[in-house]
């Protein structure tokens, strides 16, 4: 099952009884820790803070802290499933007749689906707020000798302009293997939040310039043209990527 978004899975796992509500008004300093964290050591189900003292933010904890509910939220029957199917899609062999040509493009349509959609008015932009107070959210601290509120595992999206596509660039011109290892790692870069423009030099690069297998290239279509190849191929792939980074950044 797929799900669409964080609350369509939260009501999956209402319905299917893995969900506990808490009405009552509970606090982030200590009291949410302390009862997640009993929970999770007894196998107890996901917990949803509805009334957090001093927010009007609820909170939900251990959405995707059992091997159970890891699994349902990807739709597997085992974890072990999706390192398969990855290793399926990466291990592309040389195709040998017509057959083996469309196996390999069906598994580049699958690549495809990986890539991030542009989507217009999505809800995480429904509410946009300029004038941020980090207080009015119910941040947790967990440990009395915590320093303090912590906001763990940010995503903190910077971009800059001429940095990142020579970044970018620079170590894609130094990666080898097979080029759909570079879809992979690039769908997982922009998840990460590094910036369009860095992820398209990297991907170009990638494919177009060898310095590792420089050498080999010199050797058998002669150093100047191998030379000046991987350093047009190195400025256009930053050239492209500022290119798109401006159209769809």
């Amino acid at each position: 099952m797929n799900f669409l978004d964080l609350q369509e899975y939260i009501e999956a796992l209402k319905k299917k009884g893995e969900l506990k509500i808490v009405g009552a008004k509970v606090d982030p300093v200590y009291e949410m820790g302390h009862i997640a964290d009993r929970l999770i050591k007894s196998g107890g189900p996901a917990v949803l803070f509805e009334n957090p003292k001093g927010s009007t933010i609820p909170v939900a904890m251990n959405l995707f802290g059992t091997k159970s509910r890891m699994e349902f939220a990807l739709g597997v029957k085992d974890l072990n499933d999706l390192g398969k199917r990855v290793e399926d899609l990466i291990n592309v062999e040389a195709p040998m007749n017509f057959w083996d040509k469309l196996k390999n493009i069906m598994k580049l349509k699958e690549f495809a689906n990986f890539l991030p959609k542009i989507v217009e008015n999505p809800p995480s932009q429904a509410v946009i707020d300029d004038d941020v107070d980090l207080n009015s959210l119910p941040v947790l601290k967990t440990w009395p000798e915590d320093g303090g509120k912590f906001i763990t595992l940010p995503m903190v999206f910077t971009k800059n302009p001429i940095l990142d596509p020579l970044i970018g660039a620079a170590i894609g011109s130094i990666s080898a293997g097979n080029p759909i290892i570079s879809y992979i790692i690039s769908g997982e870069l922009l998840h990460q939040g590094v910036s369009l423009t860095a992820v398209t030099a990297f991907v170009l690069s990638w494919v177009s310039v060898g310095v590792i297998q420089m050498p080999a290239e010199c050797a058998i279509l002669g150093k100047k043209f191998a030379i000046y190849r991987n350093i047009l191929s190195f400025i256009f792939a930053i050239i492209i990527a500022v290119i798109i980074g401006a159209i769809l950044g």
